[in-house]
């Protein structure tokens, strides 16, 4: 039996462009793949990854493609160029996340900041009473 990443190197399947199914009868997975995660793929039992290889394994088959950019020396790089899917929920997560954290910092600088502000104890004799809006 030969190494999967051998029967793929051989293939001249390129990176991005398609996939390749091989039996699980004529190739063996060897010690170099790691069993990862990712977009799951219909009739995927488990999903490895050697490289920029990424095998699904199907029962029977093993299904590889070969990414763009490896995910383990780039993840940011492999998500905008192998699964842009994700890298779009992701930075709309991101962006609804700073719209919140920016909307909060407005609001508590300004309406309910001043507020408090007002009506704090200072004395208005207080020389800090200078610092205080309307006085």
């Amino acid at each position: 039996m030969e190494a999967l990443e051998t029967v793929v190197a051989r293939s001249r399947l390129l990176p991005g462009q398609g996939k390749i199914c091989i039996p699980k009868s004529v190739v063996e997975l060897t010690p170099n793949w790691k069993q990862s995660i990712g977009l799951h793929e219909e009739g995927s039992v488990a999903q490895y990854r050697y490289g920029t290889y990424h095998a699904h394994d199907h029962g029977d088959s093993y299904c590889v493609h070969i990414d763009k950019v490896d995910p383990d020396k780039d993840p940011i790089g492999h998500l905008r160029e192998d699964a842009p899917e994700v890298w779009g929920a992701v930075k709309f997560v991101g962006a609804c996340a700073l719209i919140g954290v920016t909307a909060w910092a407005v609001y508590k600088l300004t309406s309910r900041g001043s507020e408090k502000l007002q009506s704090s104890s200072i004395p208005n004799e207080s020389p800090l009473c200078m610092m205080r809006p309307g006085i």
